[in-house]
């Protein structure tokens, strides 16, 4: 399971860093026996780096603790989020020993105090703590303090009413019983109202929550209908599922629309967490559908009842902070949601794992079939020239860690040295068989990529960029040369900027349109000019900035592809003099003998472990996927029409069946 949440923990931290969400120096997280709170630190320690540097603080109130995600946070962040049990450890005076244990310097810091209403709660005793940690606060220059809130679920609503707004909830339970959960979240109001004039001060309401290793503890019940997949193969739907309406929330999205909250300019404000309502029964029937390979049985018991319930939050508040951008950052959809909760929890049992259409529709292994014969196709050719070439990036890390493809892979990547490379060009296109075509701009001038691909003929695997193009546009492999640069790191950074900026000319001509963003008007002004030089002018010129340094003695290397060039740049010549081989897909194919260094460069120190899931995805945008004759091996080269780039109704039967 703890994939599935350190998955869920990446995904929100990245957004948190990406809309500029992590600003603070001390986070102080004060628990009260939710996974929530975890969660929260979690995503907030995935963005803290030496570069941005941050205490945060976990802090366990009335028993707080949870074993899994103590485990968990000391494998992924042992270094990063502290952990205080503030009655073992500190006793009296906890808020001043946490922060003040922090840093040196308190401005910045957020204080999350966070208390659970579906677990039995001391109200006066809570009270009491909440206006300690905000006493405190008070005196600390620039902070920012939340209360945040798992509010109950919602009774029945009166009838006619579909949703609660956050003034609306007082309304509601105006009568509510002394030291139940309603009551006592209203008297915590209560208490933040009292410091609203001098301290930034927010409180928002979490709705019931879905995600790994989130309980059940309201109407909705995922984990027990998921139980019952598991356990009986079926799944039993109440009497009155159809007329049962709930509010959720995805915890990932729980956790961003936190952190809005807390950087919003606003002051004062309750704001309500929840994104979609739904009948008991949409979330029965979505569970039911992931799992229909299976066989699972969809059972009702009962008679239904005529009569709506609503047991709804209305979260549309926080809309008036939250931009398009943010928006859609925090809008995971129900079905997805209730998919990661289900895998994660079925996830001991490899049986239990389902059918998902993806962009390849169930081609990739067929395509990877394709690929892996081409390889060894150029393996060939190169033994018989004598030629070096070696895995390169994705390729060289998929034989390291998987003994093959990275499973969300899709092409494959080779390397060469420049003397190997201009060999290779000349002996391998007449060399190929007949199913393969080698693509560069002397052979094919519409097509003006900065590196050489081999394409299988009679195949399309094109992003929408590609296709725009009247060239072959198949199933391919990437040859990538790295060519000589500078030793001088200045020498070197100015040959790679222009590169980079001799790329975008290349691809600004090639589209033969204005760039959009900040280059439109540049390119407006240019394009007519350059249109007066044909398109091979200009990947002519960027082949001579490539060579620039090939006839100097210099001692590091960069990828001519341009891929990635900012963010990798140069690598020791030395890593690329002798090569030795790995296993890729049971087949024996060359890599660097400097595997590690030059997998540590490209990747990181921990290239070998995986990715968290939602990072598991190919970096290429592939929207047209044809296999045509190929499709399956035993109608390779049969008898079918050959394609032709204008389109299907133009093409042709095959008649020349040779190699």
């Amino acid at each position: 399971m703890s994939e599935y949440v350190y998955d869920i923990v990446n995904s929100a931290g990245k957004q948190i860093s990406s809309l500029g969400m992590m600003k603070f120096n001390n986070c102080v997280i004060v628990c009260d026996g939710h996974p929530y709170s975890y969660y929260l630190a979690a995503a907030l320690a995935r963005n803290v780096t030496e570069e941005k540097p941050a205490v945060i603080s976990l802090v366990y109130e009335d028993g707080g603790k949870d074993d899994f995600f103590e485990r968990f946070i000391n494998d992924k962040f042992p270094d990063i989020v502290t952990r205080y049990d503030a009655l073992a450890q500190l006793k009296e005076d906890a808020p001043a020993k946490i922060i003040d244990a922090g840093l040196d310097d308190k401005t910045k810091t957020l204080i999350v105090f966070f208390t659970n209403l579906r677990k039995p709660t001391d109200a006066d005793k809570r009270c009491e703590l909440l206006k300690s940690y905000l006493d405190y606060a008070s005196g600390i220059d620039g902070c920012v303090f939340l209360h945040a809130v798992y509010i109950p679920p919602i009774d029945t609503l009166p009838e006619g009413l579909y949703g609660i707004s956050e003034r609306e909830y007082e309304v509601v339970y105006r009568n509510a019983e002394p030291g139940s959960a309603p009551h006592t979240l209203l008297r915590l109001e209560e208490v933040c109202r009292g410091y609203a004039e001098t301290l930034k001060i927010n409180a928002i309401r979490i709705d019931t929550l879905i995600g790994p290793h989130i309980p059940d503890d309201s109407g909705v019940t995922l984990q027990k209908f998921i139980s019952e997949i598991k356990n009986s193969g079926s799944i039993t739907a109440p009497a009155d599922a159809r007329v049962e309406y709930w509010s959720a929330s995805y915890i990932k999205d729980a956790v961003i629309k936190t952190m809005i909250v807390a950087v919003a300019d606003i002051n004062g404000n309750i704001y309500q967490i929840s994104s979609w309502h739904f009948s008991l029964f949409e979330l029965i029937y979505d569970l039911y559908t992931l799992f229909t390979h299976l066989k699972i049985e969809l059972k009702t018991e009962g008679e239904p009842s005529d009569i709506m319930r609503y047991h709804v939050l209305n979260p549309r508040k926080i809309k008036f902070i939250v931009g398009a951008k943010k928006s859609k950052a925090m809008s995971t959809n129900l079905r997805e949601s209730i998919h990661a909760t289900a895998l994660s929890a079925l996830e001991d049992n490899e049986h239990y794992v389902t059918r998902k259409i993806d962009v390849y529709y169930g081609k990739i292994d067929r395509i990877r079939q394709l690929e892996l014969e081409l390889i060894l196709q150029v393996d060939e050719i190169c033994k018989k020239h004598d030629i070096k070439y070696f895995l390169a990036g994705g390729s060289m890390l998929g034989a390291l860690r998987h003994g093959g493809f990275i499973p969300w892979d899709d092409d494959m990547d080779i390397g060469m040295l420049p003397e190997d490379y201009k060999k290779f060009v000349k002996v391998c296109p007449p060399e190929l068989t007949h199913n393969y075509f080698y693509q560069t701009t002397d052979l094919e001038p519409e097509s003006l990529y900065i590196h050489d691909k081999i394409r299988v003929e009679n195949t399309v695997f094109s992003t929408s960029y590609a296709n725009q193009f009247k060239m072959h546009n198949g199933v391919y492999i990437d040859i990538f040369v790295y060519y000589k640069t500078s030793d001088k790191p200045k020498k070197q950074a100015r040959h790679i900027r222009k590169i980079q900026i001799m790329r975008r000319v290349l691809g600004m001509r090639w589209v033969n349109r204005p760039r959009k963003h900040i280059h439109y008007y540049f390119s407006l002004v240019m394009l007519p000019i350059m249109r007066l030089f044909p398109t091979t002018f200009f990947r002519h010129l960027y082949i001579r900035l490539l060579e620039q340094y090939e006839k100097k003695d210099t001692h590091f290397r960069i990828d001519g592809s341009g891929f990635n060039l900012k963010k990798v740049g140069a690598f020791p010549s030395e890593w690329f003099d002798e090569i030795t081989y790995k296993d890729f897909c049971g087949h024996s194919l060359p890599v660097l003998k400097r595997y590690d260094d030059y997998l540590k460069h490209w990747y990181g120190e921990k290239y070998m472990e995986l990715l968290p899931f939602s990072d598991r995805n190919s970096v290429h945008d592939v929207i047209r996927i044809d296999l045509g004759d190929k499709l399956f091996r035993e109608t390779e080269n049969g008898d079918f029409h050959q394609m032709d780039f204008r389109g299907e109704l133009y093409e042709k039967m095959k008649t020349d069946k040779t190699e």
